[in-house]
């Protein structure tokens, strides 16, 4: 899979959770996966830090991968929609 077609996926992918209510929190290439069909599929695992926006309240704490946080919330600057 070519990495324009990788990040379309997760894209795609992350876009239909949040449709769905569902933020991930850790998005990264480390937290997908490839099935076996040709052409191979991409898939977005780990929901482990996930939040619902029905079910979890809001997110008060910084969870995942700091190299993958935005710059502002590594600056400790509130996070936007953007940066979520």
């Amino acid at each position: 899979m070519c990495r324009d077609c990788a990040s379309a996926a997760v894209a795609s992918g992350a876009a239909g959770r949040a449709a769905q209510g569902v933020c991930h929190r850790d998005l990264k290439l480390d937290n997908t996966l490839l099935d076996g069909s040709d052409p191979p599929r991409l898939k977005i695992c780990d929901f482990g830090f996930s939040k619902s926006e029905w079910f979890d309240s809001q997110p008060k704490s910084m969870v995942g991968t700091r190299n993958y946080f935005a710059p502002e919330a590594r600056a400790g600057a509130p996070a936007g929609a953007v940066s979520l």
